[in-house]
């Protein structure tokens, strides 16, 4: 099966699409959305501030 992936830091989005899928995800896999602005700001310092 072939996914096309965006280039996102959006774990949530992702997370969907794996879902949408088919994939079966672990429920702390599934929480990992939440992480999604700790990701964004990692990536761009100062963007939220």
């Amino acid at each position: 099966m072939k996914i096309d992936f965006p280039l996102t830091h959006d774990l949530e989005q992702l997370l969907e699409l794996a879902e949408r899928a088919g994939i079966p995800l672990l429920e702390a896999v599934q929480a990992a959305g939440g992480l999604t602005p700790y990701a964004v700001e990692t990536r761009y310092p100062g963007l939220f501030g």
